[in-house]
């Protein structure tokens, strides 16, 4: 394409940021997205640094996400792609002013299916590419197998409780479950048991039925709030708990510095 290609090597500062959050997090009974990890610290915190020294003053990535100044306020809005099936906005929420007033997101107008139309057209070859849902850097998707490599000691047998502390069987590891897990219990029972929560300091995990798993509230902290001035007094919102979380009606209400709860209308899974 004749456009001048540059290589840069980041991989101390993914192992540092991302890898080892992702392990760390694990090991603390949740279950991490290290895909905002990246985005913050490495496509838009140290490429962009990168960039910048190379003399460009935008970047340009393939999310499927907006980026719009607001002409009032002055502020860039993150907005939702057109595609809602593939809109990833969810994963860039950590991003700043300054990071979205330097970037360029060109498919976030798009589909993706028109995005392979261009492609095609283009005569690009990775026009008709499969698409990748794995995590880049955990091969064939194993993590129980890779967090094994990064923390054996996360992987002790413990006991597997009811909701009334008493046990049913014994685990491998803590890091093989998250919240919400079916399988791998190896547990008889009349009705399927699901993981309802996780205890690291006491090695142990909780199980009980699906109804167990609802709630109504949640506490969030490490809040960015991108678009708008942090909330003051109790705000109504659309909320989702994880990428493929259908948004729920809740309210927002702060709780001190950095944190907010979070008030379903109706429980959540």
């Amino acid at each position: 394409l004749g456009i001048p290609h540059h290589v840069a090597d980041f991989r101390k500062i993914f192992a540092d940021r991302v890898i080892a959050d992702f392990c760390s997090e694990y090991a603390r009974g949740r279950t991490p997205n290290p895909c905002i990890r990246c985005n913050e610290h490495i496509k838009f915190g140290r490429f962009l640094e990168t960039a910048e020294t190379l003399g460009a003053g935008l970047i340009a990535t393939g999310h499927h996400a907006r980026v719009e100044k607001d002409p009032g306020s002055g502020r860039f809005l993150l907005k939702k792609g057109r595609d809602e099936i593939k809109d990833q906005s969810y994963f860039l929420y950590r991003l700043g002013q300054y990071q979205l007033s330097r970037t360029l997101m060109p498919v976030g107008d798009l589909t993706k299916r028109q995005v392979r139309e261009k492609a095609r057209a283009l005569g690009f070859p990775a026009a008709g590419a499969t698409e990748s849902q794995e995590i880049c850097f955990v091969p064939g998707n194993d993590y129980p197998r890779f967090l094994e490599s990064q923390v054996p000691e996360a992987f002790k047998p413990g006991p597997i409780l009811d909701a009334h502390g008493r046990i049913l069987g014994e685990h491998g590891g803590i890091l093989h479950f998250t919240v919400g897990q079916r399988r791998g219990m190896r547990i008889a029972a009349a009705n399927p048991l699901y993981v309802l929560s996780i205890d690291p300091a006491a090695n142990s995990i909780v199980i009980g039925p699906d109804e167990e798993l609802y709630r109504k509230a949640l506490t969030a902290s490490r809040l960015n709030y991108v678009s708008a001035d942090a909330f003051e007094t109790p705000t109504a919102v659309k909320a989702k708990i994880r990428y493929k979380h259908a948004e729920a009606e809740a309210l927002v209400i702060p709780e001190g510095t950095g944190k907010v709860l979070v008030e379903f209308e109706k429980a959540q899974r």
